[in-house]
């Protein structure tokens, strides 16, 4: 689909533009002959029918001017922060085996001064046992915490899936009374087609994001650990999106 111009560019604004400034010359000169005293009927109603046409047109104008400048609002900025105040409601993708261990350093961070209330488990069918293993580590530590039953994705390399299963989960925390800035959705874990398919479930809202920071990594680029739990670092995005029209 062709882009079209920008709306700074429209022909469209300059013609009305133009069109104003003459039509406002005109009714100087129209306005000279009223006060002179000079001017005949014709010339009064041809004053009053081009000041309705300017004022049509300076409404047109204006409108046209404020869609520009909502459009000229659009930006995109991503901000990170360590400073992670605690969530109510969690979700979490599960990685195999000592991938796991992020998911777990997630909820017992947020379930800190038993802030954490709702933990909803995201894995695949191979990585079941993990997530229990996560589960058994939460409720040993927290037993308050409602941790729900563990939803597992079919494809782990589905955008889409991943999308949608995280927007159900979102939508049973909004059931249960979380408003958004009680929910955090921590995109570590699994595979990169998950993380990506969480932050567009997010993107459209004011949720919240994290991942979790190791404090030290491995060789092959695995977090260390021996080195301690992992750290929450939350990504905030602000945006405004241009629709097709």
């Amino acid at each position: 689909m062709a882009r079209r111009p920008h709306m700074a560019l429209d022909p469209a604004n300059f013609t009305l533009s133009i069109a104003i400034f003459l039509l406002v010359g005109i009714e100087g000169s129209l306005g000279a002959e009223i006060v002179k005293g000079t001017a005949d009927t014709t010339v009064w109603v041809a004053s009053g029918v081009i000041l309705a046409l300017v004022v049509a047109l300076g409404i047109a104008l204006s409108e046209s001017l404020q869609r520009w400048m909502r459009k000229s609002r659009r930006f995109q900025t991503i901000g990170v922060t360590k400073r992670v105040a605690r969530a109510r409601g969690l979700v979490v993708f599960i990685s195999m085996k000592a991938g796991r261990s992020s998911a777990r350093d997630a909820a017992l961070y947020h379930a800190g001064e038993g802030v954490l209330q709702h933990l909803w488990l995201l894995t695949s069918v191979d990585a079941q046992a993990d997530a229990e293993w996560v589960r058994g580590e939460v409720k040993g530590a927290w037993p308050s915490v409602e941790v729900h039953p563990t939803v597992c994705l079919s494809d782990i390399y589905s955008i889409v899936e991943a999308k949608e299963e995280v927007e159900k989960v979102r939508k049973q925390m909004a059931r249960k009374g979380l408003a958004e800035n009680d929910i955090m959705c921590n995109f570590t874990g699994m595979t990169k087609h998950m993380s990506a398919g969480m932050i567009f479930a997010c993107a459209p809202k004011e949720a919240r994001l994290q991942y979790m920071h190791p404090k030290k990594f491995l060789a092959d680029g695995r977090a260390d650990p021996d080195a301690g739990p992992s750290e929450p670092v939350e990504v905030e995005i602000a945006y405004q999106v241009e629709e097709d029209e």
